[in-house]
């Protein structure tokens, strides 16, 4: 036997049927109607730390169903600084289904290839602690705000996310918001669930004291510094793991990462990839994903992120136009022995497509988001629900053929 061991997780796997904007409303808010058009209800406070746990009733931000509406309103010298330096932070005042938040917040621009200017499209964080450290918004320190602009669905975030939830795959919630900034309408955007140490706490409440890092464009090397350490103390966390990867042999992979990974969620990380097509994420890309080190159980486990281009025609499995790239899928599937199980895991995903009843689900969603993606004000693509749902309509089929083919 080798020795494979250097170093759990609870999934996220709560079931929330599709809802109306009453059904859900969050027990402080009214009706929820764009700036100026309603009287408003009384402030909602921010909440001092709680000493036990920071999440105190953040869901209402991710239901399915539910758009909010965000107004944030900065002064000139706000403005300007974010032109100049839009990812440092400047103070804002924030209203959130028509209720101010007392406390100031802190407000930057994010993204890579999505990084907007305030004058266009901008994607957005949130920080409601930036001033005022014991400050939270019903428990959350922060707010990640993505600008959607290039997915002409909007809805692949969501239906990647939802996806998650649904079959016990580790990953960030998902919720919808319109943003306007001193009156000017943003238009729709994603809430995803920040990665810190809150995400961290939530998904592994009783071993929340290990390293998370994110991954872009790198495959377990510390070479050229290829992961940064988010949040956590020990930057080098990683490195025996790095080294044991890179040292594995072909036929030893399933034993390393039974040993050293939480192996169900990377087994079905990968297949959610490959079954959603999606060619920016770790199975096809080796990129946009997290790693989280629990120390207790002495795993690894990776998380999805940035997965606005899942939902794409990448051809199938195995396609020569997206290979799979990511080390750890295509170890597994040199293993006679991993090999199979990543198979069967795929299949598994793609029948979930029926037996969830995704194409209902994104059919009902499309009636909510289709029209505020017309009327999004800033959006930078034509918007084009019609490519999501013949995709899910065809693809299980498509999964399971080729599968049976092999």
């Amino acid at each position: 036997m080798h020795s494979w061991m250097v170093l759990g997780f609870i999934a996220c796997s709560s079931t929330t049927s599709l809802r109306t904007l009453e059904d859900t409303r969050p027990p402080y808010a009214e009706a929820v109607a764009p700036p100026g058009e309603a009287d408003r209800p009384s402030a909602v406070p921010t909440e001092a730390a709680h000493p036990d746990s920071d999440r105190v009733s953040d869901a209402f931000l991710y239901r399915d169903g539910v758009i909010h509406e965000l107004v944030l309103t900065l002064d000139e010298s706000s403005l300007a600084s974010l032109r100049e330096a839009p990812t440092v932070d400047v103070m804002a005042e924030l209203t959130v289904n028509g209720n101010p938040v007392l406390d100031p917040v802190g407000v930057h621009l994010k993204g890579t290839a999505s990084l907007r200017s305030i004058d266009d499209k901008a994607a957005f964080k949130i920080d409601f602690h930036q001033w005022n450290p014991t400050a939270r918004f019903h428990g959350v320190k922060r707010l990640t705000l993505n600008n959607m602009v290039q997915d002409p669905t909007m809805l692949r975030e969501h239906a990647y996310y939802w996806l998650c939830r649904e079959l016990g795959v580790p990953a960030p919630r998902h919720g919808y918001a319109r943003i306007w900034v001193n009156g000017v309408e943003f238009g729709l955007y994603g809430i995803v669930e920040s990665f810190d140490e809150q995400l961290v706490d939530r998904l592994w409440p009783l071993d929340d004291e290990g390293a998370l890092y994110e991954g872009v464009g790198n495959d377990f090397s510390f070479r050229d510094d290829d992961y940064e350490l988010q949040e956590g103390i020990d930057a080098l966390a990683m490195a025996p793991l790095v080294e044991l990867v890179e040292q594995t042999p072909p036929d030893a992979w399933l034993e390393m990462l039974e040993a050293n990974f939480d192996f169900d969620a990377l087994l079905g990380y990968a297949a959610l990839d490959i079954v959603t097509g999606n060619p920016d994420g770790y199975a096809l890309n080796r990129n946009n994903y997290y790693v989280y080190g629990a120390p207790l159980a002495g795993k690894w486990t990776l998380l999805p992120s940035g997965v606005d281009r899942s939902f794409l025609e990448t051809g199938g499995i195995r396609s020569e136009l997206h290979p799979l790239e990511g080390l750890l899928v295509t170890g597994c599937l040199a293993d006679p022995a991993c090999g199979p199980l990543l198979d069967a895991r795929i299949r598994a995903t793609a029948d979930a497509f029926d037996r969830l009843d995704l194409l209902d689900h994104l059919t009902e969603m499309e009636r909510l988001v289709g029209p505020l993606c017309e009327a999004d004000p800033r959006r930078e693509l034509e918007c084009r629900s019609d490519e999501l749902l013949p995709f899910v309509a065809a693809r299980a089929q498509a999964i399971r053929e080729e599968l049976d083919a092999d």
